[in-house]
């Protein structure tokens, strides 16, 4: 007889979060489902990560394998079943873009399934600030909408000495902002000012 544990396993393998919300459709169902898990991570049969999340581990040399929160981060609020929903932004998204080495603390992500503008939240240990996207973000549009909330971050001058940072960026991915630079004045005004054209991200 295959198992709901059975189930589990086939969909999602080892090392891949799991999450409470997607196995559910009602409240009653969610309790049972929640009771059933907790039992059987109380005989091994799968781990709780935290509050919601669970995983299968996969037996390693050391010991069995763990995930990180920034591996069930991104798979809720970044790489959703296979969609992309949205991006890390602040110093992170810098960091991935080039221009800065630096590596935040606490890492900032814009997600179409933050339900609050603005809010703290915690993973496991790790703290991340969760932001809501002002555009709906897919796989069309991600680093487009992603680049534009880091102009938004910058002083004019700033951005003039990212320009070449910049240019390279856009030119190596092929993006184009202009669908949606009506979202950002402010990014847009700070590319006036500074004298960038918007072909430059074309």
């Amino acid at each position: 007889m295959i198992t709901l544990l059975d189930e589990l396993k086939t969909k999602y393998g080892y090392n891949n979060p799991i999450f409470l919300e997607d196995l559910a459709s009602s409240k009653e169902e969610n309790v049972k489902i929640r009771q059933y898990l907790l039992r059987q991570s109380r005989s091994g049969n799968i781990k709780k990560y935290d509050r919601g999340v669970y995983y299968f581990s996969k037996p390693m040399l050391l010991g069995d394998s763990v995930l990180s929160a920034e591996e069930v981060c991104e798979k809720k609020y970044i790489n959703r079943d296979g969609g992309i929903i949205g991006f890390y932004g602040g110093l992170r998204a810098q960091n991935l873009i080039g221009i800065t080495t630096q590596i935040p603390v606490v890492y900032e992500i814009i997600s179409n399934n933050a339900s609050a503008n603005i809010r703290k939240i915690k993973v496991g240990n790790r703290d991340f600030i969760l932001r809501h996207s002002k555009v709906e973000i897919n796989s069309d549009n991600q680093l487009a909408v992603q680049l534009l909330y880091t102009i938004n971050d910058f002083t004019t001058d700033e951005l003039i000495s990212y320009r070449d940072i910049l240019s390279r960026y856009i030119k190596d991915n092929s993006i184009d902002i202009r669908p949606w630079i009506s979202y950002f004045p402010k990014a847009a005004t700070k590319l006036i000012e500074g004298a960038i054209d918007y072909a430059i991200a074309s």
